[in-house]
Order: structure tokens, then C-alpha cells, then sequence
């Protein structure tokens, strides 16, 4: 299986192909990797393929024509089951864990597999996980269990070292672009490059956005963002946190986007002229307010808050912590 219908990630995809064409899978697949990177959408081909009947030939898997894959492509294969806790939409209570675990243990009913995908894992609080582990350490051999998590460090260890981690990032212009054109035909490229660079190549993010027409929204709050720093009283920074945290759902394109000014900025200061961002005139005022190491500093500042944005933490903490870090950064 070449998975040449997905986009991007070279290293991933060869990975996943040997486990198809040696047709011995790992008992437990981790895809990690930022949100609209495909992780869902690669866990599901992977699922597919793994089950696949239709094809001698591992490149040709999945075939899409045999009955597995067409009961896979409706998701109606009885052997490929989503796990989800109807009564809680935000985390995985242990007792759904309990049941998941239940059904995995029971053979296939059509396949060879029986293949458990398990989304967003990260939010398994550390009982469900532990419940989860129970499985994991002692799996039947017809279970596979594809699980997805921003980051492997939001996992508990004993499940980080009993899973194989295949990392997935965003896509290339060269590979996206064309794409997304096809997407959306009215849009031009250079507003097409412009979404794919603030969000560091995550095409679902591009396409949501997109597709919401929020894409100057996102824009709007980097500006405000770069604003706030220039300006030195606090209360510019605590106005734009509280409008992030209204619209939250942005907040991951916003910080990519305040990376890119303040990346322009070092530039500008070092007397290059490239600027990536979408608020090349805040870019200008940083780089005459600020020196390079201020600026190298805010910059790592936004890398730590993006690693804290991994781990799932607490919106409300993560705006007081994204206050005090830019402003400490700054020097101010």
C-alpha cells in the first residue's frame, strides 16, 4: 500500500506500507501529530487495508472492490469498530474503555482482524488509560488497535512503550496547493499559501477554515496579537487572551500566525527583506522595538506555548500562561 491518496508525510506512509505488504501488523499503532494533519483519515485507510481480501498484491491494498472494503468504505464492517463514549463527548470514562476492551477481546465476526480505533486519545484521563493498558499488555493476536493523539507525551508511559509511534506533520505548498486549489477554485494562491503556512501545513485546518470563511477572522487576531506586543501595558494582552478565548477553535492557527510576525520581525532586524506573515506592518514596529534576542526569546516563548497546547491544557491556565510568557519574553 502506497497510500498515495494521502498527502505528504514520505517517512509515515513507508512505515505503514512494510507493516501491509509483510502483512504483520504491531499489535498497536500510534499516529501522533497536530490537529487537521489527517490522522482520522490515515487510521481509517489503515484500518481498511488491514482487512482487504481483494488483492494479492500489498501495493493494490486497499482494493476498494472486495466486500470488506466495501463495508469498510460505509463504515459497516462489523470487525472495524470506532470507539466512542456516548456519554461524555470531551473524555473516555473508564467504563467505555471497559466495554472497548470487552469487544476487542472477541473474534473476528467476517476479517482475520479485528481493528479498534480509538481517536483523539489524549483524552483518556490517566484511569481510562490504565484500563486501556490491561489490553494492550496482553492483546489476542487477531486485535490490531490504531489509536490517535496529538502528542505522545499526553500518554501515560506504559502506553507510550507498548504502542509502535508513527509521527505525521503537515504537507508541503508543492503537494497542498494543488489540492486545495481543486478545493476551492475561486480562491487564489497566494490566500491559498497564506492558510497553509499559518497553519504549518495541517490541510484540515486549511479546510475548515476555509470552508467556514474564517480565515480573516484568524488573521484579525494575529494582527491584534502582534499589536498587543508592541504596545507595553498589559491590558492589551489580557483583551486579545480574552478574545481568544471566545474563539478558541483558532487559537492554534493564531499562534502559528504570531510565530510567522515575530519570525519576519528577526528578519527584518537582521536586514532581510522576506516577510511569511499576514501582518507584515506589526512585523515592522517589533522589529524596531525589540532586539534580536527579545525576539529569539518571544519566539521560544510561542514554541513552549505550542507544546503546552499538545498536552491538552487547561484553556484558562493556557491564556495565563501565553500572558506572562510573551510579556516576560519581551522583557517588559
Amino acid at each position: 500500500m502506497s497510500f498515495e491518496a494521502f498527502l505528504g508525510n514520505a517517512t509515515a506512509k513507508e512505515q505503514l506500507s512494510a507493516f501491509v505488504a509483510e502483512g504483520r501488523f504491531p499489535h498497536a499503532i500510534l499516529l501522533e501529530g497536530p490537529v487537521g494533519c489527517g490522522k482520522k483519515t490515515l487510521a481509517k485507510q489503515l484500518a481498511m487495508a488491514a482487512i482487504c481480501e481483494g488483492s494479492l498484491l500489498s501495493e493494490d491494498k486497499p482494493c476498494g472492490t472486495c466486500a470488506h472494503c466495501i463495508k469498510s468504505t460505509a463504515g459497516a464492517h462489523p470487525d472495524i469498530q470506532i470507539v466512542t463514549d456516548p456519554q461524555d463527548k470531551k473524555t473516555y470514562r473508564v467504563d467505555a474503555i471497559r466495554e472497548m476492551r470487552e469487544k476487542a477481546l472477541m473474534v473476528p465476526n467476517e476479517a482475520d482482524k479485528r481493528v479498534m480505533l480509538l481517536f483523539d486519545a489524549q483524552n483518556l484521563n490517566p484511569s481510562s488509560q490504565n484500563a486501556l493498558l490491561r489490553i494492550l499488555e496482553d492483546p489476542p493476536t487477531h486485535l490490531l488497535f490504531i489509536l490517535t493523539c496529538e502528542n505522545r507525551s499526553q500518554l501515560l508511559s506504559t502506553i507510550q512503550s507498548r504502542v509502535i509511534t508513527i509521527s505525521l506533520s503537515g504537507v508541503s505548498a508543492a503537494e497542498a496547493i494543488p489540492y486545495l486549489k481543486e478545493q476551492f477554485p475561486d480562491i487564489s494562491e497566494e490566500e491559498l499559501t497564506a492558510a497553509l503556512t499559518m497553519f504549518d501545513g495541517c490541510i484540515g485546518q486549511v479546510l475548515e477554515t476555509m470552508k467556514e470563511g474564517e480565515l480573516s477572522k484568524v488573521q484579525e487576531l494575529i494582527v491584534k496579537g502582534a499589536d498587543a506586543l508592541v504596545k507595553p501595558e498589559e491590558i492589551h494582552l489580557l483583551r486579545w487572551t480574552a478574545e481568544l478565548e471566545k474563539e478558541k477553535d483558532f487559537i492554534d492557527g493564531v499562534l502559528n500566525g504570531l510565530r510567522l510576525v515575530i519570525r519576519d520581525a528577526l528578519t527584518l532586524g537582521a536586514g532581510g527583506q522576506t516577510q511569511l506573515s499576514s501582518a507584515k506592518e506589526q512585523a515592522k514596529k517589533l522589529s524596531r522595538q525589540y532586539t534580536g534576542k527579545q525576539l529569539m526569546a518571544a519566539m521560544e516563548a510561542i514554541e513552549y506555548l505550542q507544546v503546552a497546547r499538545s498536552r491538552n491544557m487547561n484553556l484558562t491556565l493556557f491564556l495565563t500562561l501565553l500572558c506572562g510568557k510573551l510579556r516576560s519574553s519581551l522583557g517588559a
